[in-house]
């Protein structure tokens, strides 16, 4: 059987992980943060599911995977036994009063990459107010994106860590290791590690561009006497400032957890599914495999994580997102 590595426990990590071993493949997965994944660019990401509003600076590449990720998360959540959360309301632009310019610049450019009329739906004061009565009298006018939707970054890395407990995939968290120190005994090492790869990425001769990361500010902010029922964007001319209304612990049900160990029935899900589902049993490169057991990982010191309401170092682009229950 094919023996494949993940180095790598973040988003990414984690979804190649559980598909690769629901094809059958045998799997472990290496990372250096802990099961909770607080170091990596999910856990403090606002998770906003935005092709249309991201047209307005993204590629047509980015916009086209965009809308393909919709569907492709909503058959991933449904195929997890832990509760996640996933709107998809769509999401709401406002602004104020002398920045009201900036929404016909928007306009143009959602249509610019390619967000159809029907996508784009004008709300007044009344409309607002009456779908987000947070808002009432706040704002004369707004702009709907129907399509649009968001998750929870840390719920999903705590349900993918159950979806592969379930799947006995063994997982070595506060393990640091390096491609080259797993490539002897697997046939594959995939490397996930995203920006913990920066300095192996740009000091090897191979690759001519180099690998950076983009900071942006996160602020959590606890507030259950304000309720949003979707993700609100503010236009401004400096800032570009969004809300993401996450779920309170309270009001997050857990569905139940199953006890099985069994592999849950395959879902089809466009693109989720569609891969081969054959590999080469050893790659010409592979090294011969001398031991099953996994490889001598330096575990890493077990530290304090910050009890603080306030994220930073974020992992979007330009941007502050505000999670909690709202404003």
């Amino acid at each position: 059987m094919t023996r494949i590595a993940v180095l790598g426990g973040g988003l990414s990590g984690r979804l190649t992980a559980l598909q690769l071993a629901e094809q059958g493949y045998q799997i472990e997965l290496f990372d250096k943060g802990t099961r909770q994944g607080e170091h990596a660019a999910a856990y403090v990401a606002a998770a906003m599911l935005a092709p249309a509003a991201e047209a307005v600076e993204a590629t047509p590449e980015v916009i086209r995977l965009g809308r393909q990720s919709i569907p492709l998360w909503r058959g991933i959540r449904c195929r997890l036994n832990t509760h996640t959360m996933m709107q998809e309301n769509g999401s709401l632009i406002v602004w104020h009063g002398q920045d009201k310019p900036l929404s016909s610049e928007f306009v143009r450019h959602l249509k610019r990459g390619g967000v159809a009329d029907d996508e784009i739906v004008r709300w007044r004061a009344d409309e607002i107010a009456e779908r987000e009565p947070q808002l009432g009298g706040r704002f004369s006018d707004g702009i709907y994106l129907p399509t649009e939707g968001q998750l929870d970054g840390r719920q999903i890395l705590s349900a993918l860590a159950d979806a592969l407990d379930e799947l006995n995939v063994p997982c070595h968290w506060e393990h640091e290791c390096a491609p080259q120190d797993l490539q002897a005994q697997y046939d594959w090492v995939i490397d996930c590690r995203g920006y913990g790869a920066k300095t192996a990425w740009n000091q090897s001769p191979e690759h001519t561009s180099t690998l950076r990361g983009i900071r942006g500010e996160v602020a959590r902010v606890y507030t259950p006497e304000i309720t949003l029922n979707r993700p609100v964007r503010l236009l401004h001319p400096r800032y570009p400032l969004y809300i993401a209304p996450k779920e309170t612990t309270s009001s997050s049900s857990a569905r139940p957890k199953s006890k099985a160990k069994a592999k849950p029935p395959p879902a089809y899900v466009p693109g989720w599914n569609s891969y081969p589902r054959s590999m080469p049993s050893t790659p010409p490169s592979a090294k011969p495999t001398s031991s099953k057991s996994p490889p001598a990982c330096a575990p890493r010191s077990t530290t304090t994580t910050p009890k603080s309401a306030t994220a930073a170092n974020a992992a979007s682009s330009k941007s502050t997102a505000f999670s909690g229950t709202a404003l």
